[in-house]
């Protein structure tokens, strides 16, 4: 590789330069894929979340307007402990007056 190549690579790679086409300026990458990948990752099977850390993942999903009722643990004891699905559900119905 040449050393105009070397550097164009880098360039084309780089994260914050690769959002945007240098010629249009339009969005490159759709932010689809991360949500996604995100959504898989977290409804897969053996994963467990603290409340602390559930009520964390339930507060990014609302916007602070509705009030959320959190679901009982899937797992009680020896910690009590929810699942990536529960935070899905918490996403699709955040209460019982939720339609």
């Amino acid at each position: 590789q040449t050393e105009e190549a070397r550097a164009e690579a880098i360039q084309l790679m780089g994260v914050r330069d690769g959002l945007v086409t240098p010629k249009s300026g339009e969005v490159a990458i759709c932010a689809t894929q991360d949500f996604l990948t995100g959504a898989f990752l977290l409804t897969q099977r053996d994963v467990y979340l603290s409340r602390d850390r559930f009520c964390q993942l339930c507060c990014y999903l609302s916007d602070g307007v509705e009030a959320m009722e959190l679901p009982p643990p899937a797992i009680l004891k020896p910690v009590e402990l929810w699942t990536g699905k529960q935070v899905i559900g918490m996403m699709l119905r955040p209460s019982r007056r939720s339609k």
